[in-house]
């Protein structure tokens, strides 16, 4: 139902098949940004993947991979704010310095807080989706 001269701009850092397709259906002509597989991940960047059933799990599971291994600075995404808000605060507790980035904050607020982690001073960004814009 969009108008023929509607800018459609899609954006993802894991575009699955299904994805890809659906776009290719919506999507007259695009142009295509696309990183070649050995640069979509650097060898320093590690991710993890751990299935949990709540957040208390969740917030465990962080702390047995902090417990296991040496990180210099990690980002957490979490679904809500609400949970952001939740996980900065136990990471906090724990002793971690831990900046909190969320959708709520004024535009000058969110670049201050990516600088600080940028710059070293805080070595946990707790986010929603809001860093990925």
């Amino acid at each position: 139902m969009l108008p023929k001269t509607c800018q459609m701009l899609l954006f993802s850092a894991t575009f699955e098949e299904t994805v890809w397709n659906f776009a290719k259906r919506i999507v007259p002509d695009p142009n295509i940004i696309k990183l070649k597989r050995e640069e979509e991940t650097l060898d320093t960047i590690k991710q993890y993947y751990v299935i949990c059933n709540s957040k208390e799990e969740k917030f465990q599971a962080l702390c047995n991979i902090y417990g296991a291994i040496t990180i210099a600075q990690a980002m957490i995404f979490c679904h809500t704010r609400k949970t952001a808000g939740w996980l900065a605060g136990e990471l906090s507790r724990e002793g971690h310095q831990v900046a909190l980035l969320s959708g709520e904050m004024q535009v000058e607020q969110r670049a201050a807080v990516i600088e600080r982690f940028r710059d070293g001073k805080e070595k946990v960004l707790v986010t929603t989706n809001v860093c990925a814009r």
